[in-house]
């Protein structure tokens, strides 16, 4: 699964007014910005300058918060952020067995026939 640090903004001032800029786009301060990688939110740093974080990863259009599972298909994964909210990225957590039920990486379980 794709994954992507969060790219460093360019601060700018427009009116006395802050935003970061991702692409080309200008984000306000507090407003959100949806990307393939998760949601972004632009924030004023400790030092006052504006920065993204990830509030939410995003996996083929589904928003999932940190720890949040989802199953897709034959397949589990789970949103996780880190690096103080800079880095966001969905992980593979599990499968779907035969008998339809949940196992994680590495978990061996027995068929119908009991093999």
């Amino acid at each position: 699964v794709a994954k992507m640090p969060a790219s460093r903004p360019v601060v700018g001032s427009k009116g006395g007014a802050q935003f970061c800029t991702y692409d080309s786009q200008k984000v306000a301060v507090g407003a959100t910005l949806d990307t393939q990688w998760g949601v972004k939110q632009c924030f004023l740093d400790k030092n006052g300058s504006p920065d993204f974080k990830f509030t939410k990863c995003m996996l083929e259009g589904v928003k999932l918060s940190a720890g949040e599972e989802i199953k897709m298909g034959n397949w589990y994964y789970q949103c996780e952020i880190k690096r103080n909210n800079r880095w966001a990225n969905v992980k593979l957590v599990g499968c779907v067995d035969t008998n339809g039920d949940k196992a994680g990486n590495g978990v061996v379980w027995k068929n119908k026939n009991g093999q």
